[in-house]
């Protein structure tokens, strides 16, 4: 299904909302990859809609190999961790949610590491604000490092290599 088509089929269900309650298989996710800097600032955010296999209606999984492939496309960032934030209310749930005065309801799952994420069905009016934040962290800066040691005096370590056998090595001082 086109993302044409999926946007008129939604817009017929909102307009007869009020007797369709039940939770279903979501078509698409939006994800969002969030770039953070070492300053733990936010760069940027891309967000990609991701739509799931008419092939398999009751599996909704984003596998972990397409969320690998994705993230390793950005070298300049590091993977941190994963949250799904899904609305899994059931129908006789809407109304005390609505009016609850705390939350008592707890909408959004965090994955340390890469894996499978299975989206579980989802009343319709609340599939368009489920999501997956793929959070990424900026790389810290390559040091190369020198391969000699320098010493707290400020002295370097030389070593010459012959071809005589020797079992000294000089030291000198940069003074």
């Amino acid at each position: 299904m086109d993302p044409t088509e999926l946007w008129i089929k939604e817009q017929e269900r909102f307009l007869s909302a009020d007797k369709n309650y039940q939770r279903e298989p979501v078509e698409y996710i939006n994800i969002y990859f969030c770039f953070v800097d070492l300053s733990d600032s936010i760069v940027k955010v891309d967000v990609e809609k991701y739509l799931f296999s008419s092939s398999e209606p009751d599996t909704r999984i984003i596998g972990e190999s397409i969320l690998l492939q994705k993230v390793e496309k950005q070298r300049q960032y590091k993977f941190q961790e994963m949250m799904l934030f899904h609305v899994g209310l059931e129908s006789t749930d809407m109304h005390n949610y609505a009016r609850s005065k705390t939350n008592e309801y707890n909408f959004v799952e965090t994955f340390p590491v890469i894996r499978d994420i299975y989206v579980p069905p989802s009343i319709f009016i609340f599939q368009p604000v489920n999501y997956l934040l793929v959070l990424m962290k900026e790389r810290p800066p390559f040091l190369r490092r020198s391969a000699i040691k320098v010493s707290a005096a400020g002295s370097k370590k030389r070593v010459r290599f012959s071809e005589e056998v020797h079992n000294k090595t000089r030291r000198k001082s940069t003074i």
